[in-house]
């Protein structure tokens, strides 16, 4: 188990902790700024949501990199 987790980077040993402390940090930030929703959806075309879109695809790449290598 030890040489698994030293060959992990960090992003990939805390990716469920940080992906679980980004959503409370902006449930967080929508209950103290309501206004916040109005200056996401700035952000919107049509129905789709550029900045969601633009860290799925980021994420996507990070893996697709990782096993190409």
């Amino acid at each position: 188990m030890g040489s698994i987790r030293k060959r992990l980077s960090f992003i990939d040993r805390y990716l469920t902790f940080l992906i679980f402390l980004t959503m409370s940090v902006g449930v967080l930030l929508g209950y103290q700024f309501p206004s916040i929703a109005g200056f996401w959806d700035t952000f919107k075309s049509g129905t789709t949501n550029i900045p969601i879109v633009s860290g799925g695809m980021i994420m996507e790449m990070h893996e697709v990199a990782r096993h190409a290598a």
